[in-house]
């Protein structure tokens, strides 16, 4: 079959330039698929792409009421009942290092399609649009997907939550291998991917090859945040999108908040960066296995109809070269 695919945007609402991008995406790809470029054609035929330009339209309209000018920080950014849906999923990071730290990872507890407790919606509060979100998450078995921001210039991949290593966890979690115990072949194609075995439902590979065969070397060390079993496939999956921006990768662009968290590269782990507990992200990897990054696209969340050209220039191949990667 198909991977699925997916761009989302507009998680805050008056972060508009993600719900443009996907517009156009939208209106590109039917016009060249139209028009037979083979390109198009062969995204369009071979992945099952979904687009959502706006997962808070209360939020959108408010700040777009408010207008580019006069829009701040919080105008639009929380849903109408006042959740910011990004931070609003069931942390499901915690409940698989609190089992890594008791030896219970893999054999007891699983490290993939990590449950949500069945207590969770009478414990916390959850808003009707991360309940939609959710649902829509479990209805298609997405492989790869990510969510479009502002505010900085940037993209992020998990954990997004932070927890540090201590010497005690480092010897009873395990980070070897991820097993998958479901068949998750959607069409990948094994020759552009010599670090799975036998599609994605079979991958069972050394953290340490698999991190070789990404041509860094990482090293778990104490006081240091935990990271994902598949930290050199996200760091690549960010670097496919950071690098064929035409500016993310810019030394002489600082972060839009004075520190360069990037080093050059475009891309950061978002717990070194900015951690957060119960993220789309986070729950996109844990609970689905679907691949999920943040992509920051610049200082200026609302910015003036004149800039959306220009926006689309920068992004245009990056998305594309992004959507090839699943």
């Amino acid at each position: 079959g198909e991977p699925e695919f997916r761009f989302t945007a507009g998680l805050h609402g008056n972060e508009a330039t993600g719900r443009e991008l996907i517009l156009l995406l939208m209106q590109y790809l039917c016009k060249e698929y139209k028009d037979k470029n083979p390109r198009v054609q062969q995204l369009v035929e071979g992945i099952r792409i979904h687009l959502v330009p706006s997962l808070n339209p209360d939020g959108h309209e408010k700040a777009l009421h408010a207008g580019s000018e006069l829009s701040g920080w919080a105008t639009g950014h929380f849903t109408e009942d006042g959740f910011d849906i990004f931070q609003n999923f069931p942390d499901l990071s915690k409940i698989l290092w609190d089992a890594e730290d008791k030896g219970m990872v893999p054999k007891i507890t699983p490290n993939h399609h990590v449950s949500i407790p069945e207590d969770y919606e009478d414990t916390y509060s959850i808003a009707t649009e991360t309940r939609a979100i959710i649902s829509w998450m479990k209805s298609y078995p997405f492989v790869l997907g990510a969510n479009f921001q502002g505010g900085d210039r940037i993209v992020a991949y998990p954990y997004d939550s932070l927890r540090l290593n201590n010497p005690e966890s480092r010897k009873s979690h395990s980070r070897k291998k991820r097993h998958y115990n479901h068949d998750y072949d959607h069409g990948y194609n094994r020759e552009h991917n010599p670090g799975y075995n036998e599609g994605y439902g079979h991958r069972e590979e050394d953290e340490d090859d698999r991190r070789t065969s990404a041509g860094d070397h990482y090293t778990e060390t104490a006081d240091e945040p935990r990271v994902t079993a598949d930290e050199s496939l996200f760091r690549w999956l960010a670097v496919s999108y950071a690098s064929t921006h035409l500016t993310m990768t810019h030394n002489y662009h600082s972060s839009c908040h004075g520190d360069a968290p990037t080093g050059g590269h475009g891309i950061v782990n978002r717990a070194k960066w900015k951690p957060i507990t119960g993220s789309m992200n986070d729950f996109s990897y844990l609970h689905t296995n679907c691949f999920e990054l943040s992509i920051f696209l610049g200082c200026d969340k609302f910015p003036h109809q004149s800039d959306l050209a220009y926006e689309w220039q920068k992004n245009r191949e990056a998305m594309l070269i992004f959507m090839e990667q699943v």
